[in-house]
């Protein structure tokens, strides 16, 4: 099997493939720019009038089932 060489801003295709998004996701802080803003989200919206709507998608049961 071949190694390839992890995608980074200088290894990335240039044109239409080479978008702003994927410029983004080639960045080393694009995971901590992702996490900060989904906390901020979260912690605004626990603390609005719409607090129930957060607590009821954290208390909903998701599951997988194959069979009976």
């Amino acid at each position: 099997m071949g190694r390839h060489a992890p995608v980074t801003a200088r290894t990335m295709p240039a044109g239409p493939r080479g978008g702003p998004l994927r410029r983004f996701v080639a960045m080393e802080n694009s995971g901590a720019i992702v996490l900060i803003v989904a906390t901020i989200t979260a912690v605004a919206w626990a603390n609005s009038p719409w607090a129930s709507t957060y607590e009821a998608i954290w208390t909903t049961q998701l599951g997988l089932q194959a069979g009976t």
